[in-house]
């Protein structure tokens, strides 16, 4: 079908969006098709894919290895839907059609960080296969990642003393800057869901017990007091410091950052960045990176050294960019209005 002004509605240009995002997803499979031996961080701008990546992940892991017990976690409960349908999405896509995702007969399993009475998630797996009683989940589907930290804190201590049951070969957690706590929640100075997380898990190699098939996806620059990724020690603790540093065997890199943005267009991103970040606020800029990898880490390229009274040139590639709305609509993307206190709009 071809689009013009006389035909195109907004509604038929997003549906052509999603069609061409579709598309251009494909293009972390070759991500998808290495399988870690251990830890992975995937980094990146909202929008950058990793969600996709992991529910690729998720299924491409499941049908290469269907005897292995795998999690797929996200904090958002609303997300259950989008989740199942993008791994069913997928376990169709790799098996040429002939696998379903099925919820109950699966060994891959979607889960909530939390869990509900009727639908499982890690905490209350977790809870189950050690016969404790699982902290019941408030009907509120927003509830804070500091509450889930308290619970999740309670049931490493009992763990501690009546010992652990590993029962997952690969855990792949979404939206992993949601369940990152204060530090006075800190269990033993880890971050308590990521540990839980990690305990899960069964070794990959018996005489190396760092080697546990986690990855989880962490957005970059997601608000302006939280621009600063966590490093491992900060999740894990002092002993593993070099977690996600380096290459595993076969040169699958420990931590991917995936610089494009798939689901904002390219002005209204740099717009946006701008704009909330104060970059060219006569007083100075409000909040945001002085590094020059920092920005490269989300896809722009940088001129000048970041120096006091220096000019800094930010440009972001148009391949970084790779969004096709300004291609399909016809109209302005980017409309700037301004407006006089007082007077009539």
């Amino acid at each position: 079908m071809s689009y013009s002004p006389s035909n195109l509605t907004r509604s038929s240009a997003i549906d052509e969006m999603s069609s061409q995002i579709q598309e251009l997803s494909e293009s972390t499979l070759a991500m998808v098709q290495q399988i870690p031996p251990g830890p992975q961080r995937i980094r990146g701008i909202a929008g950058s894919g990793k969600t996709v990546l992991l529910c690729q992940k998720a299924a491409y892991m499941h049908l290469q290895h269907p005897e292995w017990d795998i999690a797929l976690v996200f904090f958002t409960r609303s997300l259950y839907d989008l989740m199942e349908k993008q791994v069913n999405l997928w376990l169709q896509h790799f098996s040429n059609g002939e696998r379903k995702y099925c919820r109950q007969n699966s060994q891959l399993k979607v889960f909530h960080a939390w869990g509900a009475k009727d639908k499982n998630g890690l905490y209350r797996t977790i809870c189950k296969a050690h016969e404790i009683k699982p902290f019941p989940l408030d009907n509120n589907i927003n509830v804070p990642p500091e509450k889930l930290g308290r619970v999740v804190r309670q049931l490493l201590e009992k763990l501690e003393t009546m010992g652990n049951k590993p029962m997952f070969d690969a855990i792949l957690i979404d939206q992993g800057n949601d369940l990152v706590v204060r530090d006075e929640l800190k269990y033993q100075d880890k971050q308590p869901i990521y540990w839980m997380a990690w305990q899960a898990l069964r070794p990959v190699d018996e005489k190396n017990p760092n080697q546990r098939r986690l990855i989880w996806a962490y957005d970059e620059a997601q608000s302006l007091q939280a621009l600063n990724i966590p490093t491992a020690k900060e999740l894990f603790g002092e002993e593993y410091t070099n977690l996600v540093q380096g290459f595993h065997r076969g040169r699958i890199p420990k931590s991917i950052v995936m610089k494009r943005c798939y689901r904002t267009p390219h002005s209204i991103l740099t717009a946006a960045h701008a704009i909330g970040m104060g970059l060219l606020r006569p007083e100075g800029i409000l909040s945001g990176y002085t590094r020059k990898k920092s920005w490269e880490n989300i896809g722009y390229q940088v001129t000048g050294i970041f120096n006091n009274g220096q000019e800094i040139t930010l440009h972001r590639p148009s391949e970084n960019s790779p969004n096709p709305i300004p291609e399909i609509w016809q109209e302005q993307v980017l409309q700037f209005n301004t407006f006089e206190p007082g007077k009539p709009n």
